[in-house]
């Protein structure tokens, strides 16, 4: 299973311990130990570096959290083209946008975002961490 992370399940992943996050996480070690295929832009990555850091106000774990983050997902390119295809798509949040184009470009089952609302005009098949978790529990309880 083909799976594009947004940025926050990402962000959640390395900066949170909330009841929420804990999905996140969940999804998160679903990538890492190879269940599933996780995939990320290019461009994502550097807005995770950004955001975190600004949370963790530590360099070297931001570095070392970009560094797993390259091991274990596959970092798909971001270029003009999504960047044109994003802004046809009206999206209110032009990430989101970029980040749908590249989950379509690149046929991932699933879009997993902590904000479903916000890709109401998604091309992508979108869930929350959540739903991922029930939905790999009961392909797998098959």
């Amino acid at each position: 299973m083909k799976i594009f992370f947004d940025t926050n399940v990402l962000i959640d992943t390395f900066s949170r311990h909330d009841e929420m996050s804990k999905y996140s996480q969940a999804c998160y070690e679903l990538a890492a130990s190879g269940k599933i295929v996780g995939y990320v832009n290019a461009k994502q990555l550097i807005d995770f570096h950004y955001i975190l850091r600004k949370i963790t106000h530590d360099k070297d774990f931001c570095y070392d959290a970009i560094k797993t983050l390259c091991e274990i997902f596959k970092v798909v390119p971001f270029d003009k083209n999504s960047l044109l295809n994003s802004i046809k798509r009206d999206f209110n949040d032009f990430e989101d946008g970029t980040i749908d184009d590249s989950a379509y470009l690149y046929c991932c089952n699933f879009l997993v975002t902590r904000n479903v609302k916000d890709y109401k005009n998604s091309k992508s098949n979108v869930i929350t961490p959540k739903e991922l978790i029930s939905l790999y529990n009961a392909e797998v309880l098959k």
